[in-house]
């Protein structure tokens, strides 16, 4: 999993900003975001019609039995917590919860690191913005980054709550990964640019869709749903929920209705029914001859942070989603 793409898309969007690229404020409610959990559902608009899945240079392998990888051995590794988007900065002095096995706590989920961390690693990061910390040898690990306001207060150096999920671990004891710290300045660069406020009590989801190999899907839509199977769709008013794509270079494009070829999406303004909220994000696209309507290609899920950002890449769906709070996955589930 590329992080480093979900990362540079930050830093393009403040180039967009800048440039004034982006000149739709919003984008009508329409066929890509639609009715009650999965499924062309009865009385809601019908799916678009779509190009067959791609990747650079072919088309996109999505039919593989995909499953996560097996972890190894404990093993000693180092995370350098940068500041997304912002090149050279590193967010230092931050407490994080270090989740080895992929699965966040509910002191991880907690308002502030000061109910420790439970199961997971409780860590802060040093003045180079690095912390030591124990994974599983190519296991999936997940992290939690908790609101951090440094002493020259700004919204560059103001830090938001942040999850990620599904990151990889290294094949080698002492190796280098990077988080990442979501500064203020970052998540109201990437809403400004498709002009769109941040409202107070939703949540930012960004990541990318990728197939078998690995590689980035263009012509994907992406759709959220709740815990409760209701879909989060696409608002009409600036306040509301927004799914927005990309246009092939990591620049946002607030024109776009699916993935482009850096694969990348976010949804803004998402209202977490509560604060830890587990949301199911599904990646579709038609994978056949032609154009047609596309089916569910993946689906990942992850907590929502009331005020915060969460960050999931969707690959092909799995065969082997675990239960979550002794409940089945939603992506099994559904």
């Amino acid at each position: 999993m590329r992080s480093s793409n979900v990362r540079s898309w930050m830093k393009m969007g403040a180039v967009a900003l800048a440039l004034g690229a982006c000149n739709n404020p919003v984008v009508p409610a329409d066929a890509n975001h639609m009715g009650v959990d999965s499924g062309a559902d009865a009385g809601g608009p019908a799916l678009p019609t779509l190009m067959p899945a791609a990747v650079a240079g072919g088309s996109a392998m999505l039919g593989c039995a995909a499953t996560a990888p097996a972890p190894g051995a404990p093993i000693s590794i180092t995370m350098e917590l940068d500041s997304f988007g912002q090149d050279g900065d590193t967010a230092d002095m931050v407490d994080i919860c270090f989740c080895p096995d992929n699965v966040l706590s509910a002191q991880a989920l907690g308002a502030d690191v000061s109910g420790g961390c439970g199961s997971c690693q409780h860590a802060t990061t040093d003045s180079s913005g690095h912390a030591t910390l124990m994974a599983n040898t190519n296991g999936w690990y997940a992290y939690r980054v908790f609101f951090h306001m440094m002493s020259s207060v700004s919204d560059r150096t103001t830090f938001l709550d942040s999850i990620q999920v599904n990151e990889a671990a290294p094949a080698t004891a002492g190796g280098m990964v990077t988080g990442n710290g979501v500064s203020r300045l970052t998540a109201n660069l990437i809403s400004e640019a498709e002009l769109i406020t941040r409202q107070h009590g939703t949540t930012t989801i960004a990541g990318r869709v990728f197939d078998c190999h690995g590689d980035d899907v263009a012509n994907a839509i992406v759709r959220a749903f709740h815990a409760d199977g209701t879909e989060i769709l696409e608002g009409e008013e600036t306040a509301q929920s927004h799914f927005r794509y990309f246009d092939g270079s990591q620049n946002p494009d607030s024109s776009a209705t699916f993935t482009n070829t850096d694969g990348l999406y976010v949804v803004v303004n998402a209202t977490p029914q509560m604060n830890g909220e587990l949301i199911r994000m599904e990646a579709w696209a038609y994978t056949g001859t032609g154009t047609g309507t596309p089916t569910r290609v993946g689906c990942e899920a992850i907590q929502a942070l009331t005020d915060g950002v969460a960050i999931v890449n969707i690959g092909p769906t799995r065969t082997d989603y675990q239960p979550v709070g002794g409940m089945p996955h939603p992506c099994a589930a559904h």
